[in-house]
């Protein structure tokens, strides 16, 4: 299985040539479904969403599907991200992708889709893989069980201060030990990644990250 686990999506080029080496093709036959599900809950600015297509498309990408598994009956959709080699789910609210995951039936083809494509996670994109989303931002009671894809967590955004729940190195760390997190945690920033190839992990990027070990 190849993941690449972003924070804030393709913001370097280690970033990017860290997909292509996943990816292992020419970047003209690449096919990139687009998955904006997670953004359909988010109101203001979407700027920052097509700056990730922009810089697909600045890649020299072969196709650019935007697909919402929201929007789509299975017949539909399927059939798109399977024509796909990498499936790109963008950021926004993580609860509400996890939710579109499962009800949609995503979940349950997500395992064979990916034994021959790369996915790419940003932030909400990103947690849905893990084993459950307790580090996302969405202000919501709940904490849904993730699709279990790896076996560590990730706290995105770190040291930014549009977030305040990551705004620092040590609020990240706080909040694992609150939350006495029982497997590895990665705090990226936006300028990072963790990039899964078979039993290979391995944080990428120009930015800064934290690995912190599971609380007792």
């Amino acid at each position: 299985m190849k993941l690449l686990l972003t924070s804030g999506g393709l913001r370097n080029q280690t970033l990017i040539d860290a997909l292509l080496d996943l990816a292992q093709l020419p970047t003209g036959r690449l096919k990139v479904a687009f998955i904006p599900t997670a953004l359909n809950t988010e109101p203001g600015d979407k700027g920052w969403v097509v700056d990730q297509m922009m810089v697909l498309r600045a890649m020299g990408i072969g196709q650019l599907d935007i697909v919402d598994i929201s929007a789509l009956p299975k017949e539909i959709w399927l059939p798109r991200l399977s024509e796909a080699n990498i499936i790109f789910v963008n950021g926004g609210n993580a609860t509400h992708l996890m939710h579109c995951f499962n009800e949609s039936g995503l979940t349950l083809e997500i395992p064979r889709l990916l034994q021959d494509r790369v996915y790419v996670g940003v932030s909400a994109g990103s947690y849905v893989v893990t084993p459950d989303l307790r580090f996302n931002s969405d202000n919501v009671p709940e904490v849904l069980d993730g699709l279990k894809l790896v076996n560590f967590g990730l706290q995105a955004h770190m040291n930014s201060p549009k977030f305040p729940l990551a705004k620092t190195e040590q609020v990240v760390k706080e909040r694992v030990r609150k939350m006495k997190c029982p497997y590895v945690v990665y705090g990226l920033d936006d300028q990072m990644a963790i990039k899964v190839d078979g039993d290979r992990v391995e944080v990428v990027g120009e930015g800064s990250y934290l690995k912190l070990d599971p609380v007792p």
